[in-house]
């Protein structure tokens, strides 16, 4: 005869154990949700943190640029500006030349053109880069602030609104200091903020972008993107006549009142910065 303590303790059915699993799936199920929409949300909040650095450092070199335009002073003249720049050139390269042969070349100057009447051949344009008159035979030099459209050689052009609006942009200036980098201030640098449109094949309806980079042009570099992706990008300039995509000036009074600039990244952000234009400098150092 068996007693109650004899009794073999009862188990989990079949039925509770399914019923078991089912709902600890559900609870981890739900906890994988939950993990996954918050490194969604750390996604978007580290991309959205991102950009706005981006927004920043993109506002602050434009205003960077926008507030050391170096002008030209009053009265200035492109192709006499751009004759002078010739000639210190050519007598930086004289004084080097004869630093390197020493006294003996002295007297022997090879940019020195001749009489015409003597030797008409001198008198030619040559390598040299002299016209009949002996005179640097150069472009006039360009403005202190262009802004406008280019070609994919790089090269100034004029267009129509609807070309405009799909073709890249440049806004060349004359600095006294790069935008970018913590260079000294020397002499004015020449450089170019530019849109580049990128059109993209569309099989599956993305749209073009657009990027926003600084090239350094005088001297030469390498180009600095400073802002890719870019759906939407426009700018304008604005004086008492009204707003234009092409200007260009010389002279700080000929600079235009603002800039507009319109930026639009596929990440949703979205600016639209004004900036006042200032020259930093009216030396007229020529480049």
């Amino acid at each position: 005869m068996s007693g109650r303590g004899d009794r073999a303790p009862r188990g989990f059915t079949l039925l509770e154990l399914l019923l078991a699993m089912a709902i600890g799936s559900l609870v981890l199920a739900g906890g994988f949700v939950i993990v996954q929409m918050a490194e969604r949300m750390d996604d978007r909040f580290a991309d959205r943190l991102e950009t706005s650095n981006q927004l920043s450092y993109v506002q602050r070199t434009l205003a960077r640029s926008l507030h050391s335009i170096v002008a030209a002073p009053e009265g200035f003249e492109p192709r006499e500006a751009a004759l002078a720049a010739v000639r210190t050139a050519e007598r930086i390269e004289r004084l080097r030349q004869r630093e390197e042969n020493g006294d003996e070349s002295r007297d022997r100057d090879p940019s020195r053109v001749q009489n015409p009447d003597e030797n008409p051949a001198e008198a030619a344009p040559g390598p040299g880069g002299l016209d009949a008159r002996g005179e640097p035979d150069v472009e006039p030099a360009p403005p202190r602030f262009r802004m406008g459209h280019v070609d994919r050689r790089g090269a100034w052009e004029d267009r129509d609104p609807e070309q405009a609006a799909a073709g890249d942009r440049r806004l060349e200036l004359l600095l006294t200091r790069p935008p970018l980098g913590d260079a000294p201030l020397g002499a004015p640098v020449r450089g170019a903020l530019e849109l580049v449109y990128t059109p993209r094949p569309a099989p599956d309806g993305d749209e073009d972008r657009w990027r926003l980079q600084w090239t350094p042009l005088r001297p030469a570099g390498r180009p600095t993107i400073l802002l890719e992706n870019l759906v939407l990008a426009e700018w304008s300039v604005t004086d008492s006549q009204g707003q234009f995509d092409r200007f260009e000036a010389y002279e700080a009074d000929d600079l235009p009142w603002a800039f507009r600039i319109i930026l639009w990244t596929d990440s949703g952000a979205k600016v639209d910065w004004m900036f006042d234009l200032g020259a930093a400098s009216t030396s007229g150092d020529p480049l």
